[in-house]
């Protein structure tokens, strides 16, 4: 069952455009690696898990999401985003690749206010990460480092500048 100060919460979000109220939220939201190179193209994998505020299942349609990443200062939006049912009720995941527009440093995932519904119903009413959900053990915080080149691509520019100083040394003598 849901605390009531987050069913309160949830309950009174206001109308959408004066038509619809948020009756959707997420029981849980977790990415998973913590830490990650950017660029490179490694992925994220998430999971999230949407229901009713009565603690029913929710069957998104259509099954995407907007989801981000911020480190406070900087965001990488990705809207619309398609997410896949898991066959387990309530469960969608979702693959982010870490590209360059990712911002460095410590960042939290978000889905989006008012980004999921079910064709008729909306929410969740407001930004939520993992500390806003259910689930006690679900984490959304992620670090991104600066891509380092590998040993084979610094060996490689090392020997190419030993090579220019060794040909610029031979032609001053």
């Amino acid at each position: 069952m849901l605390p009531t100060a987050l069913l309160f919460l949830l309950a009174s979000a206001s109308p959408v455009n004066g038509q619809y109220t948020s009756t959707i939220f997420l029981s849980r939201l977790e990415v998973t690696p913590n830490s990650t190179p950017r660029g490179g193209g490694a992925t994220l994998y998430g999971v999230m898990c949407v229901k009713y505020l009565d603690g029913s299942n929710v069957t998104l349609s259509p099954p995407q999401a907007t989801i981000y990443l911020t480190n406070g200062t900087h965001s990488a939006w990705f809207k619309n985003y398609t997410l896949t049912p898991t066959g387990v009720p309530c469960e969608y995941t979702f693959n982010i690749t870490v590209s360059s527009r990712i911002p460095l440093g410590q960042n939290k995932l978000y889905v989006h206010a008012m980004s999921l519904t079910d064709g008729t119903n909306y929410g969740p009413a407001s930004e939520t990460s993992a500390d806003e959900t259910q689930d006690p053990g679900d984490i959304s915080g992620l670090f991104v480092v600066p891509e380092f080149p590998s040993a084979w691509q610094f060996l490689s520019t090392l020997l190419v500048v030993l090579a220019a100083v060794g040909i610029f040394k031979r032609r001053r003598s």
